[in-house]
C-alpha cells in the first residue's frame, strides 16, 4: 500500500473506513458523511498523520466520534420535540384572561398543562404565546421587568417539560 501521499491513502482506505462504521450499526449515508469529515480533518493534519503506524485507525476513530455526536444530538432533538410542540400550541393559543384553547387537543392535555402553572407564569405564557407579545410588551402590560417575564417563561417551560415528555413517552408505548 503506497500511502506516501494523501490521495493514495484516501483511495486505499476510504471504502474500508465506511464499511467499518456501517458494521458498527451506522446507516450507510451517515457513515459516508462521518468518514468524509474524518478524511477532511486528516487532510489538514496529514503532515503529522502520515508518520503514524496506522493513520486509517485515526480516521476511523474520528469518524466514529462524529457518528456518536450525531446520535447524541438526535436524542436531544427527540427529547425536545414535545416541549417545542407544546410551545407552538401555546403560541397559537389564548389571549389574556382566556383559557388556553384545546383545538387539536381532544384530551384536554394542553389546558391541563397550563392549569399546572402558578398565576404569574400562566399570565406570562398567555401574553407571550397567546397574544404573541415580546417580553418587553408583556412586561409593560403586567407592570414588571422584561427580565422577570423571561424568568417566568423559563420557569413555565421547565415546569411543563417533564409532564409533556412523560405523556409523549406514554403515547409511544401504546
Amino acid at each position: 500500500m503506497n500511502t506516501s501521499g494523501f490521495e493514495g491513502f484516501f483511495r486505499t482506505t476510504y471504502a474500508d473506513s465506511v464499511r467499518a462504521l456501517v458494521r458498527s450499526g451506522v446507516d450507510p449515508e451517515t457513515a459516508a458523511d462521518c468518514v468524509q469529515e474524518a478524511y477532511l480533518k486528516a487532510y489538514t493534519r496529514w503532515w503529522r498523520l502520515k508518520r503514524f503506524d496506522d493513520p486509517a485507525a485515526w480516521v476511523r476513530r474520528v469518524a466514529t466520534n462524529r457518528a456518536i455526536d450525531l446520535f447524541r444530538r438526535q436524542g436531544r432533538h427527540r427529547e425536545a420535540l414535545p416541549a417545542l410542540e407544546l410551545e407552538a400550541r401555546l403560541r397559537a393559543g389564548a389571549g389574556a384572561g382566556e383559557s388556553i384553547p384545546t383545538d387539536g387537543d381532544d384530551d384536554g392535555s394542553l389546558a391541563r398543562y397550563a392549569d399546572q402553572l402558578p398565576t404569574q407564569q400562566r399570565r406570562v405564557v398567555e401574553l407571550c404565546y397567546g397574544r404573541d407579545m415580546t417580553a418587553e410588551q408583556a412586561a409593560a402590560e403586567m407592570g414588571i421587568s422584561a427580565g422577570a417575564v423571561r424568568f417566568h417563561l423559563s420557569r413555565a417551560r421547565t415546569r411543563l417539560r417533564p409532564a409533556v415528555t412523560a405523556e409523549r413517552r406514554d403515547e409511544e408505548v401504546v
